[in-house]
């Protein structure tokens, strides 16, 4: 799901088929809300299918989208954001990497609590050579992901409270038995609660994922 503010959107989703087994998922922001900004996701974006196609690993195909975009990001005094699984439904497996985006987060349906995923790597356009770790955790069924952009978390409302972190652990916590898409709904429901009749600031993007069992995912 992404959502746009009132100017040119600059947030980006996207799911790559990279075998029969394996499901990689990308999210990521790009600063600024010009036009400028949104041609370079979309650069971005051809830079990532070309590394998927290539069977890039999550590290690997940060540190080389980096490299490829580092100029004109430059250039334009913009950088991006962006966090990047893999998912094997034969294994459970799910691998990742960031370049400094917000900690996406895993819903641990045996012991019902939301853990935070993170690898050590920096906002794509910093610097040219980059390295980006690359961590790994094993997904059970009934395990949830989460990946958001900051719009989700940022969102305030007439008193200037942000939406936050720990009421969206708490809507998946609560929301936990239904669908992948239901989770998404009432999270949507509820940050336009929060926000009311407030303008909405930024771009709001996001990607849940729920493990049925290891080779039928939604």
């Amino acid at each position: 799901m992404c959502i746009r503010d009132r100017n040119v959107g600059g947030d980006y989703y996207d799911f790559f088929t990279i075998s029969e087994d394996e499901l990689g998922i990308v999210i990521a922001d790009v600063s600024g809300h010009s036009i400028g900004a949104a041609l370079m996701m979309a650069a971005a974006r051809s830079v990532l299918r070309t590394e998927v196609l290539r069977h890039s690993n999550p590290s690997t195909l940060l540190t080389r989208t980096n490299s490829a975009m580092y100029g004109d990001l430059a250039a334009a005094e913009l950088f991006i954001t962006m966090f990047h699984v893999r998912y094997n439904r034969k294994t459970g497996v799910l691998t990742y990497a960031n370049g400094g985006h917000n900690l996406p987060f895993i819903y641990r349906t045996e012991d019902k609590q939301c853990i935070t995923i993170d690898a050590d790597g920096m906002l794509l356009g910093v610097l040219d050579d980059i390295h980006f770790n690359q961590g790994s955790i094993k997904l059970n069924t009934g395990d949830i992901l989460v990946l958001y952009t900051d719009g989700v978390t940022e969102a305030a409302n007439s008193a200037g409270e942000q939406f936050g972190g720990e009421r969206l652990y708490m809507i998946v916590q609560q929301n936990s038995h239904m669908t992948a898409q239901g989770i998404l709904d009432e999270i949507c429901r509820q940050v336009y609660q929060h926000s009311g009749a407030i303008a909405q600031y930024d771009d709001i993007a996001m990607v849940i994922m729920k493990v049925t069992d290891f080779t039928d995912d939604e």
